[in-house]
């Protein structure tokens, strides 16, 4: 964070820097040369801190988990007894064999991979659709 911190922070100032010497090199009216510069570095900061927290969160990814003290296997836990987790699937007018053979496939897909979860799992069907062949029993 810190790092990230600072190479925003030099990025700004070096852009700004460029920016104002090229106004004054264009010989621009004093208000643009004062004014441009400030809307200027609002942008630059944040385009700045994105690129440098996405550079840093490539490489700490790069790293792997051993060597990232960020990544999420550091603070995994079992999940609570009592948790739930909602799988949603809206739909509006989709096909109905195929949605229900999404959700056939995303239960065997649990039920497959981690069946000792599979009792956190409750699954939702939202359909907004309007006509009665659409319409799932």
């Amino acid at each position: 964070r810190k790092v990230s911190l600072a190479l925003t922070l030099i990025a700004t100032v070096v852009i700004l820097l460029l920016s104002d010497f090229t106004l004054r090199a264009q010989q621009m009216p004093e208000i643009t040369i004062n004014l441009y510069p400030a809307i200027y570095a609002v942008m630059t900061w944040f385009l700045a801190s994105n690129f440098f927290k996405l550079i840093l969160g490539t490489w700490h990814t790069l790293r792997g988990p051993d060597d990232n003290p960020w990544h999420p296997s550091h603070s995994a836990r079992e999940p609570r007894s009592t948790a739930r987790v909602a799988i949603v699937y809206p739909v509006y007018h989709e096909d109905v064999p195929r949605v229900a053979a999404g959700m056939a496939a995303t239960w065997a897909s649990i039920e497959r991979e981690c069946p000792q979860y599979s009792h956190h799992f409750d699954n939702f069907l939202l359909s907004d659709s309007r006509k009665l062949e659409y319409n799932v029993v």
